[in-house]
């Protein structure tokens, strides 16, 4: 019991591997025969990353003890083992022998609490697997030409074996659907190109370095900038220079700096330019002492309001020139007032100004100016810079402010590997005495793609630089690997029991890219394979509810209509009844108004009579007196 609680004792394994760069996997076995079940203590695989980098292993890592609680369908071992599943590990026997194997289907066994893992026999050529388990600094001279082919041949005959067998577990699936066999993930094929590359993995075993496949220089020389965007960034910078000179006279200087000025852009980098002139940021004098000695933090205040002045004063030319502004970054709490603006040219550039030289003693774009003088005397450090700032651009890892290296950071590491190895003399940056640095853009990249195929550097070498501890993952953030250059002798004895095959392998990929994107397309239709049934049962219950709910949707939307008709029916008879009654009502007061009319008409047809009546009697009066009046006058 003693021995079986040491062999199955927790081992502390960084939860994830890069590279593959420690043996952090095993599967151990107990006995020598080929078990049907096995329960991974350790397991042991090698990563390696897509197109021409390689890529970190992020999976968890988990182990299965006796006295662990029984795991879940959702437990965090399911990814790594499900993971596990159509790849090719080795187990260790208890003689101590490394056997090479394939793992099958990957299941759970709830009563004993265990992975059952269908494990297959799986090996390489003899001599390739005896190359690939040792380490490349003690290598034996491998095949010649006749083993190569030979080699060659088993390979393309095990792939044709490989594919009829997958042809005929088509042929079965169609037959029987119901049985879906696990799928395996298919070995890359395996052409003449190989021959080339197993030469020089000879020569690399030798001591030499190996060379470069001509597909990977092809594609690093894509890295390079074109003539049309360099041309578009030089007059980007001639652009600003009459603006700045319409703005602030003629001793102004609009001075670039960054990876423009170091020769290592990408196509679509920045240009990153500041405005220098005498007496700009000049501050007040006081008592004969200057004020920022006495005041630093008034003075610096002050500095930065006459960095955004300056800026704005920059924008009211910008307007009839060739840029647009695409942000202001001119807040009180930015530590440099910036514009970022967009040149407007054939090709598009993004250019960033600032005002002054804020590089606390050092000048700003100094540093950049060495390293423009580094790679001319050192030009082996070109592709290296391209390369992995384009692997930190795309994985996300340039920003500074996400606590990564920039992209000068990145760059100076390169230089201290390249001269760690002895490829970058110690003195590249130095700056002789009639040695001037150039203070405007690096010379044209479009050129150096001719002699790329000397330059670029192997997929061996940039493995060591990845393994070499420049990476570190730690609970899920990255760390710089801080050795003295008397530690880094060691780099080429690291652990690289994980590389087993790992060299071939890579080879493969980088000549046989059209083949490996093949044989991605027909995993794909592999896997796809295995859910066929279950996507036809979902997609028929799905079929099935949309229907129903399809059914439950009209049936409401009819009784929807229903009761809108028979509300709108009401709502009309209720307005009919309305009107009518308002009708009647108004019938009712316009008889009124005509009684009332006929009532004032009688009233003044009666006056009138009253009044004629009046006037008659009155006439007869008047008559009377006349004729009493005129009777008196005769007598």
């Amino acid at each position: 019991m003693a021995d079986e609680d040491d062999e199955h004792e927790a081992v502390q394994v960084d939860p994830y591997c890069l590279l593959g760069a420690e043996a952090a996997e095993v599967i151990d076995l107990s006995d020598d025969s080929e078990p049907e079940e096995v329960r991974p203590s350790k397991l042991r695989t090698s990563a390696l990353g897509h197109r021409f980098l390689p890529a970190a292993l992020r999976v968890k890592w988990y182990q299965e003890f006796p006295d662990s609680p029984s795991p879940s369908s959702s437990s965090s071992a399911a990814p790594f083992l499900q993971f596990m599943a159509g790849n090719v590990v080795e187990y260790q026997r208890k003689d101590g022998k490394w056997v090479r194997a394939k793992v099958g289907e990957v299941v759970f066994d709830g009563s004993s609490s265990h992975y059952v893992l269908d494990i297959k026999p799986y090996a390489l050529p003899h001599k390739v697997r005896a190359l690939a388990q040792q380490p490349p600094a003690v290598c034996a001279p491998v095949l010649q030409l006749a083993p190569q082919q030979q080699l060659v041949k088993q390979q393309v005959e095990q792939q044709l074996e490989q594919k009829q067998q997958n042809v005929e577990q088509q042929q079965q699936q169609q037959q029987h659907p119901a049985v879906c066999p696990p799928v395996q993930q298919q070995a890359p094929e395996v052409h003449a190109p190989v021959l080339e590359e197993a030469c020089a993995a000879a020569n690399r075993s030798r001591g030499q370095e190996a060379l470069p496949s001509p597909t990977f220089v092809k594609t690093l020389a894509k890295l390079l900038p074109s003539p049309e965007f360099e041309d578009a960034a030089r007059m980007a910078l001639s652009c600003l220079e009459e603006v700045a000179r319409l703005t602030f006279g003629d001793k102004v200087r609009v001075r670039p700096f960054g990876s423009l000025v170091q020769g290592s852009h990408l196509e679509g980098s920045d240009l990153d330019v500041f405005v220098d002139c005498p007496g700009l940021l000049d501050g007040p004098v006081i008592d004969g002492k200057g004020q920022e000695s006495k005041y630093p933090k008034a003075a610096e205040a002050e500095k930065q309001s006459k960095q955004v002045h300056a800026l704005v004063r920059l924008l009211r030319h910008l307007k009839s020139s060739s840029f647009i502004v695409k942000e202001r970054r001119l807040e009180r709490h930015v530590r440099v007032p910036i514009l970022i603006l967009e040149f407007q040219g054939s090709i598009k550039v993004e250019a960033d100004v600032s005002v002054g030289d804020d590089s606390a003693g050092v000048e700003k774009g100094y540093i950049d100016r060495l390293i423009q003088r580094a790679f001319v005397r050192a030009p082996v450090a070109l592709p290296w810079v391209l390369l992995v700032k384009q692997w930190a651009k795309v994985e996300g890892l340039n920003k500074a402010y996400e606590g990564y290296l920039n992209s000068l950071g990145w760059t100076l590491l390169c230089f201290y590997f390249l001269m760690v190895r002895g490829k970058v003399p110690s003195d590249a940056f130095s700056q002789d005495l009639e040695d001037s640095l150039s203070s405007s853009l690096a010379p044209f990249q479009s050129s150096r793609s001719l002699h790329f195929d000397k330059l670029a550097p192997s997929t061996w070498e940039l493995s060591e630089f990845f393994e070499a501890g420049v990476l570190r993952l730690k609970q899920g953030s990255f760390s710089l690997a801080t050795a003295e250059p008397e530690s880094t002798d060691n780099w080429r004895t690291l652990p690289r029991v994980a590389y087993q095959g790992a060299e071939l392998k890579v080879n493969v990929k980088e000549h046989v890219k059209k083949q490996k994107a093949d044989d991605e397309k027909v995993k794909k239709i592999e896997a796809l394979q295995v859910q066929i049934l279950e996507d036809k049962k979902r997609k028929e219950l799905m079929e099935r509810d949309r229907k129903k709910v399809e059914e439950a949707f009209e049936k409401r939307k009819k009784e929807a209509e229903d009761i809108k008709l028979k509300e709108e029916e009401e709502w009309r008879a209720k307005l009919k009844a309305r009107r009518e009654k308002e009708g009647a009502e108004e019938e009712v007061k316009e008889a009124g108004r005509e009684i009332k009319r006929e009532k004032k008409r009688i009233e003044k047809e009666k006056k009138r009579k009253i009044e004629e009546a009046e006037e008659a009697v009155r006439k007869k009066q008047r008559d009377a007196e006349d004729k009493i009046r005129i009777a008196k006058e005769e007598k």
